[in-house]
């Protein structure tokens, strides 16, 4: 899949698409994606009242003279500490077809946290 084609459906799922702050060798793509997640979680702390945010960003670099192409899903939330919870290394032809399980993985991992008492 294009970069172009990835942008226009993740537009379609509802992300917002956002400049990437730090465009570099290490990574070509000049915008990431995010939306609120409609599964339940639980709040990050400093953000009372607000389900998490799902954090798409693509990853396009030059290696050997090959165009390589990952993605990386995210959430990012403070519970007593900033944790964040990933999948990395996912394939542009497989992400709109899979991040439906992801997200609900990542969720629950966030979730999760919550569940473990010292």
């Amino acid at each position: 899949m294009e970069i172009n084609t990835l942008y226009s459906k993740l537009k379609e799922a509802g992300f917002t698409i956002g400049n990437n702050p730090v465009p570099n060798q290490y990574n070509l793509c000049p915008w990431y994606a995010y939306r609120r997640t409609v599964l339940p979680s639980r709040e990050c702390e400093c953000n009372e009242g607000k389900p998490r945010t799902i954090v798409l960003t693509p990853f396009m670099y030059h290696m050997h003279g090959v165009l390589m192409k990952s993605i990386e899903v995210e959430i990012i939330g403070q519970y007593d500490n900033w944790w964040k919870v990933q999948a990395y290394g996912l394939a542009f032809e497989d992400i709109i077809e899979q991040l439906p399980t992801i997200e609900a993985r990542l969720v629950k991992a966030w979730n999760a946290l919550g569940e473990i008492h010292d």
